[in-house]
């Protein structure tokens, strides 16, 4: 399969997830309201909290030896779930104890459903990578998408019969993710049955996973902090639910970067593409993301009261000042696996070591006096001056001018030529 035919199926199957994934938050902030979604949006960052601080990297790196065929499917679960579960019992039921259960203890429940829910999240996690390190690219695609339709029609079957509640949608969750969990507990049963499990640890890999670890941290530390600080400010749930429904929307812009490095990993791992192919990818995005982003912004003041209710008009601004970083960060998105395959886990540190400085600084000193609008200024800022850094250092790596990577070439418009009439050809 071609390059421009993976790219083409990626890119279908992302816009199809952004539009199943938004049709469900449609229905949970006009059901759930500001302060419902809010804790929805909580219990989700500390799920992947734990699931950060509890993996320190190991599966990241075993994802890398399993997509150069270095180990097997079961060397792989063998190491990652030996090196990972125990940390995670004991270190994640702490974290999860002071970052959820200690403000919500009353309500068990809801704190017995978030943990089983963070649990699964965590397994899910370490498992449903392997099928795309596999190169089994669109069912790794496809399984993203039965997971948000799955989680979409439970929420309308909960919604159609008024009972959509916090509970409801985590159960939806747990289930929706042990799909991918129960297909790679096949895989691991059904493939290289002759060879034994065995473990794949080695001083280098310990030596990576700690590097890939501190670039994750530093990478929480520039997505996920500011709601824990907005949290510590004093916030409640409601401003939470306004502020996350905005990042939830840029978010989506994040699209193409994401379902092209998803395709990028295996061109560049398996050395079918080079720097210059990178290079015409960045050309294309300057394009694209200055025509999005004037779109997008446009449109936002005006569909975030529609479509998500007017208990969400709050919402807009604070989307207005992250869209500028959010379009900037679509080049991290595309940098970022590419010194990953290139082993240059360092570059990947440094630039989320500034964005992380920048970001946290900012916090401190905006959100006091700002509340959620300086929590989305930081991040704006930190994300244009991290990027900066990351396309000038592939500029460096790569031998590229910066010419090249910011002014469309006439090839880059035959490209793009070449891949509609594909598209169109085969949709005849």
């Amino acid at each position: 399969m071609s390059v421009k035919i993976k790219m083409s199926y990626t890119i279908l199957i992302n816009v199809l997830l952004v539009v199943i994934a938004f049709t469900t938050s449609i229905i949970m902030t006009n059901i759930l309201g500001p302060e419902g979604f809010g804790q929805y949006k909580y219990i989700i960052t500390v799920a992947f909290t734990l699931s950060l601080f509890t993996s320190y990297g190991l599966p990241d790196m075993l994802n890398v030896k399993l997509a150069r065929k270095f180990i097997n499917l079961k060397d792989y679960i063998c190491s990652a779930l030996t090196g990972v579960m125990p940390v995670y019992i004991i270190i994640g039921s702490i974290l999860f104890y002071y970052l959820f259960a200690r403000d919500n203890i009353t309500d068990k429940p809801l704190t017995i459903i978030a943990l089983l829910y963070c649990l699964v999240y965590q397994l899910n996690h370490i498992l449903q990578q392997t099928i795309h390190s596999l190169d089994k690219l669109l069912k790794f695609q496809l399984f993203e998408i039965t997971k948000q339709l799955v989680f979409l029609c439970g929420a309308i079957i909960f919604a159609f019969i008024h009972s959509l509640s916090i509970i409801h949608i985590f159960e939806i969750l747990i289930f929706a993710n042990m799909l991918a969990i129960v297909y790679v507990v096949y895989l691991f049963f059904t493939t290289d049955k002759d060879k034994k499990m065995k473990l794949a640890f080695s001083k280098e890999l310990i030596q990576n996973s700690f590097k890939a670890f501190t670039n994750n941290v530093l990478t929480f530390v520039t997505t996920k902090v500011d709601i824990f600080i907005l949290k510590y400010a004093g916030l409640g749930f409601y401003e939470i639910g306004i502020y996350t429904l905005a990042i939830t929307l840029v978010e989506k812009l994040w699209i193409i970067p994401e379902s092209i490095r998803t395709v990028l990993y295996l061109e560049l791992s398996n050395q079918r593409k080079g720097d210059d192919f990178v290079a015409k990818i960045i050309r294309l995005l300057v394009v694209f993301s200055l025509l999005i982003g004037v779109i997008i912004a446009f449109l936002a003041i005006f569909i975030i009261p529609f479509v998500f209710g007017e208990r969400f008009r709050a919402s807009i601004l604070p989307f207005l000042f992250l869209l500028p970083g959010a379009i900037f960060f679509c080049y991290i998105k595309i940098l970022g696996t590419y010194f990953v395959v290139r082993e240059m886990l360092t570059i990947n540190t440094y630039m989320t070591s500034i964005i992380a400085v920048v970001n946290i600084t900012l916090c401190i000193i905006l959100i006091p006096q700002y509340s959620y609008y300086g929590a989305a200024i930081a991040k704006t800022f930190a994300y244009i001056i991290g990027s900066i850094y990351h396309v000038n250092k592939f500029r460096i790596v790569s031998g590229t001018n910066l010419y090249d990577l910011i002014i469309m070439k006439k090839t880059d418009i035959m490209f793009i030529i070449e891949y509609l009439k594909k598209l169109i050809n085969g949709k005849k």
